[in-house]
Parts: C-alpha cells; sequence; structure tokens
C-alpha cells in the first residue's frame, strides 16, 4: 500500500489527495496555474515532500484509482449531492488542541456555520477563538473537516483557500453569507 496521491479537478480548481494506509491525510488546494507547468510540478513536488516529513514516511507514488471513492464523493459535494463524506480518513497530522477543534468543526452540519468562539466554548476552551482559527489553518482535510463552516462573529474570517472560496462554498452549501 504505502503512501499515496493524486490530484483531480474541482470546481475552485486543482486539488491534491494524499492517503496513507489508514486512508486519505491530505486534501488541499493547489495554487499554481496548472498552465504554468513548472510552477505547478514544483508546488505539488513541495506539498508532498513538507507531507512525507510531517509523516516521516517514505516518498509518495501517484495513483489515481486509489482515490476513486475520495474524489467520488469530492465530486457529489460539487454537484450538491453530498453533503458528508464516508470515505476513510487518516487524522495523523491534527493531534491535540488542534484534533479537539477539527473533531468539532466536522460536527457542524452542512448548509450550517459556527463562529470560532463558538468552538472554542464547545472544546472547552471559551476565549481561545483566535486559536481555533489557527487550528482550522491547520487542517489538511478540506471538505471532510469544513472549516469553510466556521466564521468570524462580523463576517466570514479567514480561509486557507482564500476567502472568495470559503464564500463559494458556503453559498454552494446555501448558508448567507455577508
Amino acid at each position: 500500500m504505502g503512501t499515496k496521491y493524486t490530484i483531480i479537478d474541482s470546481e475552485i480548481g486543482k486539488l491534491l489527495l494524499a492517503s496513507t494506509d489508514k486512508g486519505v491525510v491530505n486534501i488541499s488546494f493547489i495554487n499554481a496555474d496548472p498552465e504554468d507547468k513548472s510552477a505547478f510540478e514544483l508546488e505539488v513536488a513541495s506539498d508532498l515532500a513538507q507531507l512525507q516529513r510531517s509523516l516521516k514516511t517514505g516518498a509518495f507514488v501517484q495513483d489515481d484509482s486509489a482515490f476513486s471513492e475520495a474524489a467520488k464523493e469530492i465530486r457529489e459535494y460539487f454537484a450538491g449531492k453530498r453533503k458528508e463524506f464516508s470515505f476513510k480518513q487518516d487524522k495523523t497530522l491534527s493531534n491535540g488542541f488542534t484534533r479537539k477543534v477539527h473533531d468539532q468543526i466536522a460536527k457542524i452540519p452542512y448548509g450550517q456555520t459556527a463562529t470560532y468562539s463558538e468552538i472554542a466554548a464547545l472544546i472547552g476552551h471559551p476565549g481561545a477563538a483566535r486559536a481555533v482559527g489557527t487550528a482550522c489553518g491547520r487542517n489538511t482535510l478540506l471538505f471532510s473537516v469544513p472549516c469553510h463552516r466556521v466564521v468570524a462573529t462580523n463576517g466570514l474570517g479567514g480561509y486557507a483557500g482564500r476567502l472568495d472560496i470559503k464564500a463559494h462554498l458556503l453559498q454552494m452549501e446555501s448558508v448567507a453569507t455577508q
């Protein structure tokens, strides 16, 4: 088995998926323009090298077939046909406080939001809204750990994938955005 990766298309751009024997460990945006092949390949290689260091594992091998279920579910999500994900996930990269935040965020239902402050209170750390935001930025399982559903009290807040994408995802889920 080992560590594998694939790149899939989505309506918000190319996504890098990586997995271990335990399941999908990474879903992330590829920001480089696919038309700039050199920059695109460099970003993918850099992201995979960072994952390899974080996981203390061997090199990732491209294997598109290993992600058929995850890719199908992500496409269904963007088509409005899926509200929850069931593919196997490896949450190894999320631990401690960050893991508590991610586990709580995973409970936010499709089409709803929670504030950073609400998440902090729910995990027993009232007043840690900024730390919740930092934990959101460390999310390696976009969409399945829906950090886009965590908003500021007075607006969208931040998002690793860009605020326009966060607004798009919330609009797609029919959440009113400011």
